[in-house]
Formats: C-alpha cells, sequence, structure tokens
C-alpha cells in the first residue's frame, strides 16, 4: 500500500499493526509523516518505505518487529527491531536507533540503514561478544570489544536519538571509521579483520618464539648426545666433541579462533662441546643465537626477534643400556614490535629472557646388529619460561597499547622413539636415522595480555603454544673421516589444534 500527501498513520496505544508486503508512506514536499499509536510489526519479508519526512511523537514511542508470530523470537540478521524516539528523516539517510536517548551503548544497539530504494532494513549489534549479528568475537574479550567499540560510541552519543541523515553520520570518525563502514555495510569479515589487526593478542609470540626455540635445542642435544653414546659403542668416540649447527624453525598456525595469531619462522646457530668425564659420563656447554620474526595475521604486521643463550648439560649411561640425559639453559631476547591497524601503527622495542630446563631417559635396544638396526624408545620433560619487560608503543592513539611485562610458561612431555640404521657407503660410515614422538603442553598454551589505552583497560587471553604435537622426521650422520662427521636432520610437527611446523638442523661434529 502507498500513502501520499500529508500522510497521519494513527492506531491506538496497544494496537498491532502488521505490515506483511510493503507499506509507503510518501509524503509531499514540507510535509510529515506521523507514525502513532502503539506497535508496528514488520513480516520477515515486509518493508517499511518512509519516503519523505517521518516524525514520532515525542512522548510516544513505535517498535518494530521482524517476526509477526514471535515478537520476542531471537532476531537473525537482516531482522529489524527498533524503537522511534524522536527525530525524522529526510531523503536517503542512515540511522542509528537506540533503546535509551544517549545512545550510549552501541554493543547493544542496533544500526538501522534507510534509503529510498530498499525501505528500511538492519545491521543488528547484539552484544560486546557477537555484534553486527554475524562478526563473531566470542574469543576476544569484553574489555577489548567494548574499547574497540567505545569511540563510535562516544560520537554517536552526539547524535539526536533517532534518525539521521547519512552526511551527518558520515561525519563520524572523521568520516573515515573503518569499523563503523564496515559494519554498516553489513561486511562482518572486513570488520573481524579490523578488530584482529588491532587485538593486543599477537603479543603471544613474544612467548611462544623463545619458548619454541628452547624445546628445538633440546632435541637437538639430546640427538648429540645420543650420537656420542652410539659413537662410544661403534669405538669410534673421543673424550672430546664439538659441534656446531645451522637450524630454522618455521611454525604456521590456523585461523581457528583459539589458535595463536601468528605465523613464525626463525633461524640460527647452535654450537657446544662436551667432555667425556668417564666411560659413563658426559658434561657439556653449548651457546645459540637467532633471528626471525612473527608474521601477524590478517595483515597485521610483524614481530622481529633476535635472541642469544647459553646451555649445560650432561649424558649419563647405566648398563650400557639404559640412559639419562639433563640440562639447563637461560636466553636473553630484543623485539621490535611492528603492528599494522586500521587505524594506524604501532611500534616498540621490547626486551626479554627466558629460562629452561630438561631431563630424558630412555634405552638404546638392537633389532638386527647384524643389520645394524637399532630402536632407542624414551621419555622426557622440559619446562621453560619467558617473559618480556613492560613496554609502551609508539605511533597512532588509537592503535598504540600500554602494555605490561608478558609472562609464559611451558612444561611439555615427550614419548617416543628414535629408530636408527647403520650402513657403509662406498666405504664411508652412515647412520640414517627416523624420529617417531608425541608431545603434550602440560600447563596453559595460552597467556595473560594486559593493556592499557588512555584510562581504559583491557584484558585478553592470547593463544601462544600448541596443546598436543605428534612429530616425525628423519636424521642423517655420515662420516668424513674417523673423527669427522656432518649431520642433518629434519621434523614436521603436527599439532591437533591444526598447528603445524617445521624444524630443521645441519652441522658438523668433531671427536677428538
Amino acid at each position: 500500500a502507498t500513502l501520499s500527501g500529508g500522510v497521519s498513520l494513527t492506531h491506538s496505544e496497544g494496537a498491532v499493526l502488521t505490515i506483511a508486503g510493503t507499506l509507503a508512506l510518501n509524503a509531499d514536499a514540507g510535509k510529515k509523516v506521523t507514525l502513532g499509536g502503539g506497535k508496528v510489526v514488520l513480516a520477515p519479508t515486509a518493508k517499511l518505505d518512509l519516503g519523505g519526512n517521518a516524525a514520532s511523537g515525542a512522548a510516544q514511542t513505535q517498535t518494530l518487529f521482524a517476526d509477526a508470530t514471535n515478537a520476542s523470537s531471537a532476531l537473525g540478521r537482516g531482522a529489524t527491531v527498533t524503537i522511534f524516539e524522536g527525530g525524522n528523516v529526510e531523503g536517503d539517510a542512515v540511522a542509528f536507533l537506540a533503546t535509551d536517548s544517549t545512545l550510549s551503548a552501541l554493543a547493544s544497539q542496533y544500526a538501522v540503514i534507510y534509503d529510498k530504494t530498499n525501505g528500511l532494513t538492519v545491521q543488528t549489534l547484539t552484544n560486546p561478544e557477537a555484534f553486527a549479528n554475524g562478526v563473531d568475537t566470542s574469543d576476544l574479550s569484553a574489555s577489548f570489544v567494548a574499547w574497540s567499540l567505545g569511540d563510535l560510541a562516544d560520537e554517536l552519543e552526539t547524535l539526536p536519538a533517532g534518525f539521521t541523515d547519512a552526511a551527518q553520520l558520515g561525519a563520524l570518525g572523521g568520516g573515515n571509521d573503518p569499523l563503523l563502514n564496515a559494519l554498516l555495510a553489513g561486511d562482518t569479515g572486513t570488520a573481524r579483520s579490523i578488530l584482529d589487526r588491532l587485538s593486543p593478542k599477537s603479543y603471544a609470540a613474544m612467548i611462544a618464539m623463545p619458548v619454541e626455540t628452547f624445546h628445538d635445542d633440546v632435541r637437538s642435544i639430546a640427538a648429540r648426545l645420543e650420537q656420542r653414546r652410539h659413537d662410544a659403542a661403534a669405538g669410534v668416540d673421543g673424550d672430546w666433541q664439538f659441534f656446531a649447527q645451522a637450524q630454522m624453525i618455521s611454525v604456521e598456525n590456523d585461523t581457528a579462533s583459539d589458535a595463536p595469531t601468528f605465523d613464525f619462522d626463525r633461524y640460527g646457530a647452535l654450537a657446544g662441546a662436551d667432555v667425556k668425564l668417564d666411560e659413563t659420563t658426559l658434561l657439556g656447554v653449548a651457546v645459540g643465537a637467532g633471528t626471525g620474526d612473527a608474521d601477524i595475521h590478517n595483515g597485521g604486521g610483524k614481530i622481529e626477534s633476535t635472541d642469544f643463550r647459553a646451555l649445560a648439560y650432561f649424558g649419563k649411561t647405566f648398563a650400557e643400556r639404559f640412559y639419562v640425559n639433563a640440562g639447563a639453559q637461560l636466553g636473553f631476547a630484543s623485539y621490535d614490535v611492528k603492528r599494522r591497524s586500521d587505524y594506524g601503527d604501532a611500534n616498540a622495542d621490547v626486551d626479554g629472557w627466558n629460562a629452561g630446563a630438561f631431563a630424558e631417559a630412555g634405552a638404546a635396544f638392537a633389532i638386527s646388529e647384524t643389520h645394524g638396526l637399532y630402536a632407542t624408545p624414551y621419555v622426557g620433560l622440559a619446562y621453560a619460561h619467558a617473559e618480556t619487560d613492560s613496554f609502551t608503543e609508539s605511533g597512532s592513539a588509537r592503535a598504540a597499547f600500554d602494555a605490561d611485562a608478558l609472562e609464559g610458561d611451558s612444561l611439555r612431555a615427550r614419548i617416543g622413539c628414535a629408530f636408527s640404521w647403520d650402513f657403509a657407503l662406498a666405504s664411508t660410515a652412515v647412520r640414517l636415522g627416523l624420529d617417531v614422538a608425541y608431545s603434550r603442553e602440560l600447563l596453559d598454551d595460552e597467556i595473560d595480555v594486559d593493556v592499557r589505552s588512555g584510562s581504559d583497560e583491557i584484558s585478553e587471553t592470547a593463544a601462544a603454544l600448541p596443546e598436543d604435537v605428534f612429530s616425525i622426521g628423519p636424521t642423517l650422520d655420515v662420516a668424513l673421516t674417523a673423527s669427522a662427521s656432518v649431520y642433518a636432520g629434519y621434523a614436521f610437527n603436527a599439532g591437533t589444534d591444526s598447528s603445524t611446523a617445521h624444524s630443521a638442523n645441519v652441522g658438523f661434529r668433531m671427536r677428538f
């Protein structure tokens, strides 16, 4: 139906006007459309077209419901719920309509879009955990979501209650607020990406990188000690061993809501020496250095890192078959935070340190001494602690945070078996191995992130580490001379949280 002229549509208080199709209320120039009385209900496919100027009585309230059969039902995307509280529509307009006259709580309100072509439509903003009825923020803290919407809410408070024209709304945020634009467009993917780039969750990379480097060093030291035991059994060892290796780690995390919000690659070197104290005991030290960066998902920038670390370790053999390894590490790192958001950049220089200890026990068994086949089942436990100083980012006032110190702990249990095959290739001694293992993080794989933006305090929980990981990878040791060898190793790590990691090393060792 179409009503034109000086339109006055009145129904008594408590009465219900149900619109199933399209009701066009087109006022002549200079005239107004007045809606008075009780409840106006829009069926799911209905459209209310306010083609001219509309105003409700100052003391009247009009409520539009999307579902004519159940006005209290949960609202789906495209549903329309609005309370008219004064104001008017002039031509094409976009409006925010609130359940109170202050428009102070954007997260619980409804963004209503009006134009002559499509009539009255809506993008709902239901609550701080799931606004825009499609932007999943269940993994984001209420304090972060409230803060991210805070500027919009503050600016909306400057508008009169009810409808406002598009030009007036477009001036909010200087006319270019990325999150507001995405919400008005109903672009939930873009809105979520904007939040991801703004979130401080990526700080967890400054815990993940040193912790994963420590666990990788533990595996490298375990491999060197295992090779020393093999050399002793083969009669080709010396009192001293020196080794040096290049190594890398590449971690890729899934985009699931409970996964870390970054991937990272690290490259470095580890060198050490150990001495045989007696026929069953080895004692050694090693130093390492590395560099790399974490790429924040959704184009959120990166966090570059440089680290230095020192280890001490020992190995003990019992009854020619059983062994125990143990050691400790201390490391220092510096980070260059370069976050990128839709509201500007945020940068910081951060220092941190980490420490850890590990122990492993196992036994070597011959599958076939004739064919040089061996199996070494083992179980290990490694603990690491990492933390950073507090820091303040520079850059965009909207994007930069003042962050508390970060810290995280890892207690990782590992059970596995190393298989090896000794053979000669053109008179060269070769040892080919395969390591298969399962690891589980026994402590929390998340860290707490506490930051401030102006007077707002934001607390987040950020995923940092994998929880369950299955690993498999080959190893190779080739003798160059009676006392010198080259070696290499690779491991593919698959987490049950869909994360994957690759680690590799190649090195040189000498006994004397």
